[in-house]
């Protein structure tokens, strides 16, 4: 089936990755495994800076449209410990929940290359290091 993920980055940081190892994130890995047998499109990665409570309802306008005004299939991975909101259940077809074991397998190897060369993982500390000892220096 295909399918196209948008995934709200401030409900997936402080559900799921904030105080864990788990910030070398690979999302598109992440999806595939969280959705098997289908075939992964487009992923969205929204976030914005929070200002009052955060809930789930600001997500119900943009599923019920999504559901009923554009006949899409919604579901809903949840990255915290809790249920999601009842009115949000009831706009989506399935719910699953975003545990460990998934994250910690969705990570990106230590080591990556692209078109600019070799770079490491900047939470993976050296001992005695912090974490942004990994990073370049600006020069």
């Amino acid at each position: 089936m295909p399918t196209n993920v948008y995934i709200d980055g401030f409900n997936l940081y402080y559900g799921a990755i904030k105080g864990k190892e788990f910030h070398w994130l690979d999302l598109s890995k992440m999806c595939n495994m969280l959705l098997p047998g289908h075939s992964i499109g487009t992923i969205r990665y929204f976030t914005a800076i929070v200002s009052g409570r955060p809930d789930d309802s600001d997500l119900l306008e943009p599923i019920r449209i999504a559901r009923h005004e554009l006949g899409k299939k919604i579901g809903i991975i949840n990255p915290r410990g809790l249920q999601p909101s009842r009115v949000l259940m009831e706009q989506s077809d399935f719910v699953k929940q975003l545990r460990d074991g998934v994250l910690r397998e969705s990570q990106f190897p230590d080591r990556l290359c692209d078109s600019s060369g070799e770079f490491s993982n900047p939470f993976k500390t050296r001992p005695g290091a912090s974490p942004s000892g990994n990073l370049p220096s600006k020069q």
